[in-house]
């Protein structure tokens, strides 16, 4: 079975891909997120802080997962603007 991990899973663009990958199945979804998503069924979720290497690290080791959906969005505290940072 493929295994995703979706960053950013309360977001837009992540719920898409979580809903997409359910309705497709054949896949195990694990969301992560500050907070849980609401209303989205068939995922597992782990709370987690993507700044927070170690934390994001300890949270997904041991994990098979096969693929990577990066969908998180941070603003840039400096100009106001959005950007996206792969941590």
């Amino acid at each position: 079975m493929k295994t995703a991990i979706i960053f950013g899973v309360t977001g837009i663009t992540g719920r898409a891909v979580a809903e997409q990958l359910i309705a497709d199945g054949g896949w195990e979804v694990i969301g992560a997120s500050r907070r849980p998503p609401q209303g989205l069924t068939g995922i597992e979720h782990i709370t987690t802080e993507l700044l927070d290497t170690s934390a994001t690290t300890a949270a997904v080791a041991g994990r098979k997962i096969t693929h990577v959906f990066h969908c998180a969005w941070m603003e840039d505290e400096k100009s106001g603007t959005g950007a996206c940072s792969i941590v």
